[in-house]
């Protein structure tokens, strides 16, 4: 059964969780060494209080219905910052693969560009379907790929707030 939406079922609800909202924040205030990485410094970059709102989405829900191995989707996400303004998109697409055998939560691969001002990052991971659909946080690696964020590494934290709605944050360091 292939659905196309623009809320609710899988393909928002599970599969576009894992797009970034974002709001574009230079980082100002540093931290201590010991805590983590400088975030003050020139060398790292913070997207903080991302907001991010589904513009569509496509989803699969193979047998047997519900959130199940094999299921499948893609999503085209608007970046929008604090100020309601859209500083880029998320693009991306998961696919379930694995039943953890701990607490029989769904795993999925999945994939996202955004493409932010300045250049792009890039998340490839496992993350835990089933949490994100039920509202989670999911932290994922992120690498720069293009433009001022190219080799730069962190990571994004995200949680859903609706079918429609995610908010977020990314960190990167050189």
């Amino acid at each position: 059964m292939r659905i196309t939406a623009r809320s609710g079922r899988y393909g928002i609800g599970l599969f576009a969780a894992c797009a970034v909202g974002a709001t574009f924040t230079a980082v100002l205030s540093p931290t201590p060494a010991a805590a983590g990485p400088d975030l003050g410094s020139p060398r790292c970059v913070s997207f903080t209080a991302l907001n991010e709102k589904v513009l569509s989405a496509t989803s699969t829900d193979n047998d047997p219905k519900g959130l199940s191995l094999t299921d499948s989707g893609g999503y085209t996400n608007a970046l929008i910052d604090a100020h309601g303004k859209q500083i880029g998109t998320a693009t991306g697409s998961s696919v379930a693969v694995l039943v953890r055998a701990s607490d029989n939560h769904v795993m999925a691969f999945n994939t996202n560009v955004d493409k932010l001002i300045g250049g792009d990052v890039t998340e490839n991971s496992v993350m835990d379907a089933t949490g994100t659909v039920a509202g989670a946080t999911v932290t994922e690696p992120a690498v720069g790929t293009s433009g001022r964020y190219l080799g730069m590494t962190g990571a994004r934290t995200y949680r859903r707030i609706d079918p429609q709605t995610y908010v977020s944050s990314i960190v990167l360091c050189h």
